[in-house]
């Protein structure tokens, strides 16, 4: 059976006395967690750029079209180099060990009808959006602590309009969501294929994950089944290689041995052979997991980059939904027949043979240390690198000091 006529099953089996509606989400957790198995800060750094009309944190954000109680706009500051849009002064003296990237919510409904889409963030704040929510928390002040944060969207469901989404060029990473077969949602003058947001935060994920010579843990720590788990490696370039890990039931670990990750990275596969295995892989995964065809279609292209052609070692896993909801609870009024949420934890991984080699390097070179040779989690892992010397015990004032110019050139 077609996804169409799943989707039209699903629709008959409503009460005929309402609209019917379903609704579909997914989108990515990242984060970098070194060998002790904790998050690393500085996750706050923009891997995409996304479209000018996408609103930022800070933004005065309501439509001109609407009539909202006014709040106090605050000036324009400087953004941060590397750091997408988000004005520096936000994540100042913030501890953000995780990036939610791309969440898009999708709309199908027999007709025309308002619809309000409720997403709280208790432990981050959503950081870009559209459309425009209708009420966003906390407000985007200086000095405001990003946490319990709060989106609140009402958008009208179109059907057969001649309205249309704002031009994205093919090559954007945002345009790969709109290949979907969704009704355009509108509030006020701004008109889309679904739901935008991304947020930042600190929080941990239930899949943890440690390092020990060499080694790889992967223990679910959560009260339900993790779907499905990966471990992938890409040099970024010409080569990658995957290892499907299946389901972790909770409080289970699958460990990895030394060999087996020094295998993953030192014999990996054609680009093109890597590549084809990972999407099938992971398409499997996603709509296992509940998304339709082509919405899982539009996930993998949309983070194809990094997921698969970024260089590192990363774990790939579907989240629970009872993970996703803890994470970041949602409400749609009116009911739908079926909400849909599907989330990825994308985990970017340091062995501890990876941090004792970069720490190698630091000690040998010093300041001629190519700091831009970590790519674009520099910054956290520099971090995690300076943790690593202090627990040897060798983090003398000179070496601290050149962390300290280190993380400065990333600013």
């Amino acid at each position: 059976m077609n996804r169409f006529k799943i989707l039209m099953l699903v629709l008959s089996l409503a009460p005929q006395t309402q609209a019917k509606l379903v609704v579909h989400e997914w989108g990515t957790f990242t984060s970098l967690v070194g060998s002790d198995g904790k998050a690393q800060n500085g996750m706050f750094y923009e891997d995409e750029v996304l479209p000018d009309f996408v609103h930022n944190f800070g933004d005065q954000i309501a439509p001109k079209s609407l009539q909202l109680i006014a709040t106090e706009i605050i000036p324009p500051v400087e953004s941060c180099p590397g750091r997408g849009k988000i004005q520096c002064e936000f994540l100042l003296n913030q501890v953000i060990t995780q990036k939610m990237e791309t969440p898009v919510v999708y709309f199908y409904s027999d007709i025309e009808q308002k619809v309000k889409f409720d997403v709280q963030f208790p432990k981050g704040i959503i950081s870009q959006s559209y459309p425009a929510p209708l009420v966003s928390l906390p407000e985007a002040v200086p000095g405001v602590e990003l946490i319990n944060g709060f989106a609140g969207y009402e958008v009208n469901i179109l059907k057969n309009s001649n309205l249309t989404p704002p031009f994205v060029e093919d090559d954007n990473i945002y345009s790969h969501a709109r290949h979907v077969a969704s009704d355009l949602v509108q509030f006020g003058d701004e008109v889309e294929k679904f739901i935008f947001y991304r947020g930042l935060g600190e929080f941990k994920t239930e899949l943890e994950t440690t390092s020990q010579s060499g080694r790889l843990r992967l223990k679910n720590a959560g009260l339900e089944t993790i779907p499905q788990a990966f471990v992938i490696y890409t040099d970024g370039a010409s080569k990658g290689s995957l290892i499907s890990v299946g389901s972790i039931r909770p409080g289970k670990t699958v460990s990895l041995s030394a060999n087996t990750t020094r295998r993953l990275q030192s014999t990996p596969q054609p680009q093109n052979v890597f590549m084809e295995k990972a999407r099938a892989e992971l398409l499997r995964g996603l709509i296992g997991a509940g998304l339709f065809q082509d919405e899982a279609l539009a996930m993998v292209n949309t983070w194809e980059h990094g997921y698969f052609k970024t260089p590192g070692l990363r774990v790939l896993y579907i989240l629970s939904r009872s993970e996703v909801e803890a994470i970041l609870p949602a409400r749609v009024t009116p009911q739908p027949e079926e909400l849909g949420r599907v989330f990825v934890g994308r985990i970017e991984i340091l062995l501890d043979t990876q941090e004792q080699k970069v720490l190698e390097a630091i000690l040998s070179q010093g300041q001629e240390f190519d700091v831009t040779s970590l790519g674009r989690m520099a910054h956290p892992i520099l971090l995690r690198v300076r943790e690593v010397a202090q627990e040897k015990g060798i983090l003398n004032p000179g070496l601290d000091a050149t962390f300290t110019q280190f993380l400065k050139q990333l600013k």
